[in-house]
C-alpha cells in the first residue's frame, strides 16, 4: 500500500519558515517561490516583504561598486557592480561614471566625461541596482573643484525612518566642496527637485579633496584628504564642524561606525587592521581609543601580498571591512572573522551596496502564466 502524501503545510507556517531564510542569499527565496503558486503569492506579497525586513533588521551587502580606469584608446572612468551574494543579474558596468556613495538602497554615481583635462559632464545620478532605474539630477550651479558627496534618506535628519524599505521614498544628496578658498554645501531634495546652496565661513584654509563619508546618527562625516581631520555635516542643523584625528605614526584608510553608533576609523599597516573608535563623551572631553587589532596573516590566503594591503571599504551596520591587495579584494566580517574573496585585481576605491532583495510579482509572475 502506497504511503499517504505528506500533509500540506499551512500558509502561516510556511511564512514563518521563509522569514528565516538568510537575507544575503536572495536566490533561496526565488527557489522557494518557484515551488508552487501559493508560495509565489506569499513571497511576492507586500506583507512578506515588510515582515522579512523587520525580522532581519539589517540589510545585507548585495554587491560592491568598484571604480577603476579602463585603459583603451583613452582612459575612462568605469564602475563595475560585483555581486556579493546570489543577487539577480543587474547592469554590471557604467562607463564614464564613478561610484561616490551608496546608502538606504540607493547608489550615487557621477558622470565623468572629459575633454583633455576639462570635465564636460559632471551630473549626479541616482541608481537602483534592483529595479535598474536611474534618475539624473539637475546640474549644480557650478562644477565643484574639490568635493565629496553622499546620498541619504530624506527622513534621516528627523530620525523618523528605520530605513528598512525607504529606497523608493524621498532622498537627499549632500555635496561638500571647496573653491577659491571658500567652502560650500549643496543639498538636493527629491521632493523639491532643486539644489540649495549654503556658504560656510571657515577661518582656516579650506580642506582639499574629501573622501567617502560615513553616517553617524544624523551627521555625515568625511575624511579629509590629508587624513588628519574629519569634516562633519549635521543634516538637522545644517552646521559644519571639524574634528581632529589622533596623532599616530600611520593615517586612517577610511572612516567606520561602531555597532553602538559611534564614529570610528580603520587602517591597514604591516599586515594588521587597526580599528579606532570615538569615546562616548561630549565636547572636548571625547577622545579616541584603539578598540581592536586584527592580524591578517591568519585570515588572508598566502598568495595575498600583505605589504600592499589597504582598507578599501566599509559596510556600516553589518561590520564588514573590505581589504584590497594586489591579487584581489577580500571581505572580512569583524565579528566572525569570516573571509571571502570578492573579486580579482585591486582597482581603486570600493563602495558597498546594502539592501534587502525579495522577488516581486513582476520578476516571478511570468513563470506562472
Amino acid at each position: 500500500m502506497a504511503a499517504p502524501p505528506p500533509a500540506v503545510l499551512i500558509e502561516s507556517m510556511v511564512e514563518e519558515i521563509l522569514l528565516r531564510f538568510p537575507p544575503d542569499d536572495p536566490a533561496s527565496l526565488v527557489r522557494a517561490a518557484l515551488v508552487c503558486k501559493p508560495w509565489w503569492r506569499l513571497v511576492a506579497g507586500r506583507r512578506f516583504r515588510r515582515r522579512f525586513r523587520e525580522f532581519h533588521r539589517r540589510p545585507p551587502v548585495l554587491g560592491l561598486l568598484c571604480n577603476s580606469m579602463d585603459k583603451g584608446h583613452f582612459e575612462e572612468d568605469v564602475v563595475r557592480f560585483v555581486p556579493a551574494a546570489s543577487f539577480p543579474p543587474t547592469q554590471r558596468v557604467h562607463l564614464n561614471h564613478r561610484a561616490i556613495d551608496a546608502r538606504h538602497g540607493r547608489v550615487l554615481l557621477r558622470c565623468m566625461i572629459w575633454d583633455c583635462d576639462d570635465l564636460l559632464n559632471g551630473e549626479f545620478v541616482i541608481w537602483d541596482p534592483i529595479t535598474h532605474k536611474e534618475q539624473v539630477l539637475p546640474s549644480l550651479p557650478r562644477y565643484p573643484d574639490r568635493w565629496s558627496a553622499a546620498v541619504v534618506c530624506a527622513a534621516t535628519a528627523s530620525g523618523t525612518c528605520d530605513h528598512l524599505d525607504c529606497s523608493h521614498g524621498p532622498f537627499l544628496v549632500v555635496v561638500v566642496d571647496t573653491e577659491a578658498g571658500k567652502m560650500f554645501v549643496h543639498v538636493y531634495s527629491s521632493e523639491t527637485g532643486r539644489w540649495s546652496e549654503q556658504r560656510v565661513q571657515r577661518p582656516n584654509k579650506p580642506p582639499h579633496w574629501l573622501w567617502p563619508s560615513v553616517l553617524v546618527g544624523n551627521e555625515l562625516c568625511f575624511l579629509l584628504r590629508r587624513r588628519t581631520r574629519i569634516l562633519k555635516y549635521n543634516l538637522l542643523t545644517r552646521e559644519i564642524c571639524m574634528m581632529d584625528l589622533p596623532s599616530l605614526s600611520y593615517k586612517p584608510d577610511l572612516l567606520t561606525s561602531t555597532d553602538d553608533g559611534r564614529l570610528g576609523f580603520a587602517t591597514v599597516r604591516k599586515s594588521r587592521i587597526y580599528l579606532w573608535s570615538r569615546e562616548d563623551a561630549s565636547g572636548d572631553n571625547a577622545g579616541w581609543t584603539e578598540s581592536r587589532v586584527i592580524k591578517l596573516e591568519s585570515l588572508l590566503p598566502v598568495e595575498a601580498p600583505l605589504k600592499s594591503a589597504s582598507a578599501a571599504g566599509f559596510a556600516a551596520g553589518v561590520g564588514i571591512i573590505f581589504v584590497r591587495t594586489k591579487v584581489g579584494v577580500f571581505s572580512i566580517d569583524l565579528k566572525s572573522q569570516l573571509v571571502r574573496k570578492m573579486r580579482d585585481g585591486g582597482g581603486q576605491n570600493i563602495v558597498p551596496y546594502m539592501s534587502f532583495y525579495t522577488p516581486g510579482r513582476t520578476s516571478l509572475g511570468y513563470l506562472f502564466v
